[in-house]
């Protein structure tokens, strides 16, 4: 093989194996996502442009090898079309090598901005945004991410940021709360601040934030006097299932059968009448001289009877069945003989509250709950 054939196929083959490395260019140009870093592309079609070149100039040499005899003469068109066809390929592709650097330069500074952004910012919201967006980017280099998700993390464990809410409830403003629910979610204390933006009638008495005297009503109610104690308005909710404790050992304990909610002015106060039901059966039937303590039932089955009674919207009698069952486990005869409406003098004409009907469906759901 004389020197001018093997530089034809030399070339031929490097052009070749070069143009190979054409598929990914393709996907690079085509690819939905565009965080590829643009100096690769750009280097990737410089070396195709130039492979594709050297391959045409291979080609041509080898054509011009079996057309001239000469071996001076063959050799030299081949030097002249391989560094034709070179310098064609490097003029072509230079342009982009240049623009995907430039490129590249403003990417890396709009991520550097981005994060700088972010961390002036402060907030779980800002810092999440930003690793959203470049965590899987080239531009945004690892100690850029690796600071946003540490300092994330601190965010989310500083109890100084939910401190001005929480220490100080009667000076915290709705927009206070509602700025800290919206740029610190998952912060260890939202839960906290949620139940004072929606007004949780037991979170809110913890806090501080509003004062209660409850009292008796009968069987069936219960009174709730609620104190607001901040500065702003609020909407308190008395959630199902919370425990009213007697102070009086004689008479029954209430568990809130169904919600109750009360809109109660800054500073102000306001009373509602709460759905009850008697966890006692055989205590007395409270009236307004019997006082109350507001606490969280410890009686998880208790809690899931009352529960699905009002998503049914089950009648009173099937709910005091129910919690009495529950309760006490009495037989059929209390539970249809203890609660008795009507009547005069001696009693004749009084009638049981819980009729048969009720006891039936009130054992069904208790069932139910197991």
């Amino acid at each position: 093989m004389n020197k001018a054939r093997g530089a034809g196929i030399a070339f031929t083959i490097i052009g070749a194996v070069l143009c190979v490395d054409a598929f990914p260019i393709l996907t690079y140009l085509f690819s939905v996502n565009r965080s590829l870093d643009n100096r690769f592309g750009g280097f990737q079609i410089l070396l195709v442009v130039i492979g594709f070149f050297c391959l045409l100039g291979g080609l041509i040499a080898l054509l011009h090898n079996k057309k001239d005899r000469s071996a001076q003469s063959r050799w030299g068109k081949i030097k002249s079309a391989v560094f034709i066809c070179a310098t064609i390929g490097i003029i072509i592709a230079l342009p982009t090598v240049v623009i995907s650097v430039l490129s590249d330069r403003v990417n890396r500074e709009n991520a550097a901005n981005a994060f700088e952004t972010a961390m002036n910012e402060n907030t779980v919201v800002a810092l999440e945004s930003y690793l959203s967006e470049w965590h899987d980017n080239s531009y945004a280099e690892g100690e850029y991410i690796e600071q946003a998700e540490s300092r994330v993390a601190q965010l989310l464990n500083d109890g100084s940021i939910s401190a001005p809410i929480l220490g100080s409830p009667d000076e915290a403003s709705q927009e206070m709360i509602d700025t800290f629910l919206r740029d610190y979610p998952g912060h260890m204390d939202e839960e906290r601040v949620m139940a004072m933006a929606e007004g949780d009638f037991l979170s809110l008495l913890q806090e501080g934030a509003i004062s209660i005297s409850i009292t008796g009503q009968n069987i069936e109610r219960t009174t709730v006097a609620l104190s607001n104690k901040l500065s702003r308005d609020l909407n308190v909710t008395i959630p199902l299932g919370v425990y009213f404790a007697s102070s009086s050992g004689d008479v029954q304990n209430m568990v809130v059968r169904s919600p109750a909610s009360a809109r109660v002015p800054a500073g102000q106060g306001a009373s509602v009448s709460v759905a009850t039901a008697c966890m006692n059966i055989h205590r007395d039937i409270p009236n307004s001289n019997n006082s109350f303590l507001a606490m969280t039932l410890d009686n998880e089955r208790l809690e899931r009877v009352v529960r699905i009674c009002d998503e049914l919207g089950a009648s009173y009698a099937v709910t005091q069945a129910a919690v009495w069952i529950v309760t006490d486990n009495p037989s059929d005869r209390e539970l249809t003989g203890t609660l008795m409406t009507g009547g005069v003098g001696g009693g004749y004409g009084r009638v049981s509250v819980i009729k048969q009907d009720d006891l039936a469906e009130a054992k069904r759901i208790v069932e139910e709950v197991g």
